[in-house]
This record gives structure tokens, sequence and C-alpha cells, in this order.
């Protein structure tokens, strides 16, 4: 059954891309909702609210770490401007 729902997500990504986003959206929700309610009704609600919430936190340490990195970049160009 999953087999078939990624073949037919993946045809409708190829004749529609647009579309692309949002159809997957709706799949991974749906997807969550549904094995949440199947394995323990009371966290089915919560599955995309606990995957979001990860996302951010990842998202959140990257773009931390990145902009350190950016700051030290920065101060290395105005070193050697200054030895210039």
């Amino acid at each position: 059954m999953r087999g078939l729902v990624a073949f037919v997500l993946a045809a409708f990504a190829f004749g529609s891309p647009a579309a692309t986003a949002n159809a997957h959206v709706y799949f991974v929700a749906a997807y969550f909702i549904i094995s949440g309610v199947v394995a323990r009704p009371d966290l089915g609600l919560l599955a995309p609210v606990y995957t979001i919430g990860y996302y951010a936190i990842f998202a959140g340490i990257s773009l931390t770490g990145f902009a350190f990195r950016i700051k030290n970049l920065a101060g290395d160009f105005a070193g050697r401007r200054a030895r210039a």
C-alpha cells in the first residue's frame, strides 16, 4: 500500500511541481495521524507536533552554529583587510 501511494505521489510531483509541497505535507500529516491513532490513540494527534518541534530545535541549533561561523569569518576578513 505504501509503495502504491509513493508511486502516485511521485507521478503527481512530476506532473504538477507547484502542488508537490502541499501533497507531501498532507500525506505526512495523514500518515502521522493514522499511524498514531492505530498505535496509541492518545498520542495520535501529537505526532506531527513533536515532529515539528524536533525540527525547530534542530534548525535553531544549526542556524546558531552557522551564525557563529559567519561571525568568525567576518573577523578573518577584517584582519586581512587591516594587514593589506
